[in-house]
């Protein structure tokens, strides 16, 4: 239903904004692949349509729908990437000042004293003990290893930041949060938290409130899963062919094109990419000191990634969060005012469908 009613909605726009969009070239692919499908079978177009679609299609009316609905498919494309475009930074930082919650990372290292029933003070003497000696982060750190268990001991020393967290705001709880968030907290400050429902004393050293400001790329890659033995060669292959070419961004989004969807190929292309979004074996490249064209196969226990880097964007990571976000809720407006525009039922309350 809610495709009929974008349909619906769209179609009126266009007709109201006089907005010219021809899709007949889509509308014959698929009719053509349909006629292909329906002669395998040795049926008529008609007929195969009346088979998986009911017995009142026709042929002219199917040709309707598809002309309607990927005109409809072209003006949703065309309207998000105008509202992509027309979203201008100032947008994004008055939304992120409004979300102050959910883009604010605080940090901080925190080190539990568990408990059972009956021993809270032993605990609670031992964070005490804990807290009374730091003074330095590297004395937190220190005082950890004279604490931590046998089992937890290599974690800790293989990882120096072991005990820091890194939480949203608007993900923190009860006292912890109170504490954490206070306007006066600043790096160094120390306290003791007890924690009942987990049964723990927990000390915590305050680092940092902030945004995330790491920067995001441009990245273009085809992923070539390590279903077959000569995957390895398979991706060599390519590199061997892209190598043939110019070496243009627009050469490489032509081989995405040409690979997507051939064996279990699939390409990735991202405007605003960030740390997050990308698999390890390659946001660990991509945020090197890279240069813009760089290409490069890269491997993990999954995959090959043929890589194109298009460079380093004007948003920082926390910008992009807030862009989607924005652009999310755009667009959940917009679904909102298409399902008050175009109800489903009629005046009767009857369902509406869309026919053929």
């Amino acid at each position: 239903m809610e495709e009929i009613q974008k349909v619906d909605w769209a179609l009126d726009q266009i007709r109201t904004e006089k907005t010219e969009i021809s899709v007949e070239h889509q509308v014959k692919e698929q009719l053509a692949e349909l006629k292909n499908t329906a002669s395998l079978q040795n049926l008529t177009l008609e007929y195969f349509l009346q088979y998986y679609y009911g017995e009142h299609v026709t042929e002219e009316g199917f040709r309707q729908y598809l002309t309607d609905y990927y005109t409809a498919t072209e003006y949703f494309t065309q309207l998000e990437e105008q509202t992509k475009e027309t979203l201008s930074l100032d947008q994004i930082e008055d939304y992120i000042d409004e979300h102050e919650d959910t883009f604010q990372t605080i940090s901080y290292r925190s080190f539990a004293f568990p408990y059972e029933e009956g021993q809270e003070k032993t605990a609670e003497d031992q964070a005490n003990t804990f807290l009374e000696q730091i003074n330095t982060e590297e004395d937190f750190q220190r005082l950890c290893l004279d604490y931590i268990s046998e089992e937890e001991r290599p974690a800790y020393e293989a990882n120096p930041d072991y005990t820091v967290v890194h939480t949203q705001k608007q993900k923190l709880t009860g006292a912890s949060k109170d504490w954490l968030t206070d306007t006066d907290r600043k790096n160094g400050d120390t306290t003791i938290i007890q924690n009942a429902e987990e049964k723990n004393y927990t000390v915590m050293y305050y680092l940092q409130s902030q945004q995330d400001v790491s920067p995001s790329v441009r990245i273009f890659y085809l992923q070539l899963p390590k279903s077959a033995e000569d995957i390895g060669q398979q991706a060599e292959a390519i590199f061997e062919q892209w190598e043939t070419t110019g070496k243009t961004e627009e050469e490489f989004l032509n081989l995405l094109e040409t690979y997507h969807g051939q064996f279990d190929y699939t390409s990735h292309s991202y405007e605003y990419a960030i740390d997050q979004d990308l698999p390890e074996a390659l946001s660990g490249w991509a945020f090197e000191n890279r240069t813009e064209g760089d290409v490069e196969i890269l491997e993990d226990e999954d995959a090959y990634y043929l890589v194109y880097f298009g460079g380093v964007t004007d948003l920082n990571a926390t910008q992009v969060l807030a862009r989607k976000q924005l652009l999310t809720e755009q667009q959940e407006a917009l679904q909102k005012t298409i399902q008050e525009d175009f109800p489903v039922t009629d005046k009767n309350h009857r369902l509406k469908y869309l026919l053929f």
